[in-house]
């Protein structure tokens, strides 16, 4: 009987077949709407879009992956990570662009770009030094940014709230890491008064909840994920809770469509919108307040792409009077990202091209006449916030707190 061979696990080899079927058409660079009139709004690719070399598009990532693949009868691969093959890889947003081009042909970019960054974090290349630091501090802190575990509570001393370490509640509300901006946070105090308004017996962990671990993933450190996931998740199910409502795209996907394949996930996990748009359809809410804008929708990447939550916002949006509601040319799977990347992880390790990315997004945003950009998502609102200047950036549970004021 002769010996098996066990080769090393190697991340690429499990997305070979799509990887090498890629024709290099050219649709992962492009919307696939034609009624356009700039022809700079017809890109999908952020990375692509300002580096303009193959390589950072996405079928240059399939071209990437085939030469880092082990070849029949080579000694050697025909490529090694390098600085610049490392840049291709990491200022893809992952907003999977192109992946929703392709996906009417059969190919799955996205699935060889997460493969290369796993391939990379093995090698020993990656996370690079920005992405190290968010994930350690995730690991240590609960949170990207080095903050005290106490800080993340505070924005919940402000709502009465039950605080669900104490007290049992069907719904858990979780407020994710941008609590901690000062900003930001009180975009979860509107989230969480109208969720009580609604009727809902809802709870809070305050200080007492960690960080989802997106950057984590997202750099590609799939053993460190999964290891923070499982215990995440072991926590959140001891809680006893039926819903899991965050208002956090990122959040939303990390813990609805990825904690599944780690470990047992008790409840259900649903985004704020979905809630807002259920209770508006069945008569349980209504935004009365007359607030007289001309605003304009971005789809964050992970909510409308990942989630297919598209028409939810846009409902809450549509049931306050007053508020006009004007479409940027990329729009719903069309979208054009932000520029932070799911877990802020782009922004952290590449802030010009993350500005440059967001500036674009803007500039769109300005063309529709819209006074304002709302968006359900607070990677995308902190990151076009920086240099939105006369246009304001504003969150779906602030603007229907308004409303409801």
């Amino acid at each position: 009987m002769s010996n098996l061979i066990r080769a090393e696990y190697n991340p690429l080899m499990q997305v070979h077949r799509t990887a090498l079927r890629c024709g290099k058409c050219g649709l992962c660079r492009f919307i696939d709407n034609t009624k356009i009139n700039d022809v700079r709004f017809s890109y999908i690719c952020p990375s692509g879009a300002r580096f303009r070399f193959e390589e950072y598009w996405g079928s240059g990532k399939s071209e990437l992956a085939r030469g880092l693949m082990t070849q029949l009868g080579a000694t050697k691969m025909e490529l090694e990570f390098d600085e610049r093959l490392l840049h291709a890889l990491y200022t893809c947003t992952l907003c999977a662009g192109c992946q929703k081009m392709c996906e009417g042909i059969g190919k799955e970019p996205l699935r060889t770009i997460t493969a290369l960054r796993e391939k990379a974090v093995l090698d020993g290349e990656a996370p690079l030094d920005r992405q190290k630091e968010l994930i350690d501090s995730i690991l240590e802190h609960g949170n990207p940014w080095g903050r005290k575990p106490a800080e993340k509570g505070r924005w919940a001393e402000n709502v009465r709230a039950k605080d669900i370490r104490n007290v049992e509640a069907k719904t858990l509300f979780f407020a994710g890491c941008f609590t901690l901006n000062r900003r930001l946070a009180p975009n979860a105090e509107h989230a969480v008064r109208i969720l009580l308004k609604l009727g809902l017996d809802v709870g809070v962990l305050g200080a007492g909840e960690t960080c989802c671990g997106a950057a984590i993933l997202n750099a590609g450190d799939r053993r460190n994920f999964e290891a923070h996931a499982a215990r995440h998740a072991a926590a959140l199910n001891a809680l006893g809770i039926e819903t899991l409502v965050t208002a956090c795209a990122s959040c939303h996907r990390i813990l609805r469509d990825e904690y599944p394949d780690v470990a047992d996930v008790n409840f259900e996990v649903v985004h704020f919108s979905e809630i807002l748009a259920g209770k508006l359809e069945d008569g349980g809410l209504k935004l009365g307040g007359k607030l007289k804008m001309k605003v304009t929708y971005h789809d964050p990447c992970t909510l409308g792409r990942f989630s297919g939550l598209y028409d939810e916002p846009r409902r809450v949006i549509g049931a306050i009077p007053g508020v006009e509601l004007v479409e940027m040319q990329r729009s719903r799977g069309n979208s054009w990202c932000c520029g932070a990347g799911s877990g802020g992880e782009v922004r952290a390790q590449y802030p010009e091209f993350a500005k440059w990315t967001a500036e674009e997004r803007l500039r769109e945003a300005r063309a529709t006449g819209a006074e304002a950009i709302v968006t359900s998502c607070p990677f995308c609102e902190d990151m076009l916030s920086v240099g939105a200047g006369d246009i304001r950036v504003l969150d779906l549970a602030a603007l229907a707190g308004a409303a409801l004021e």
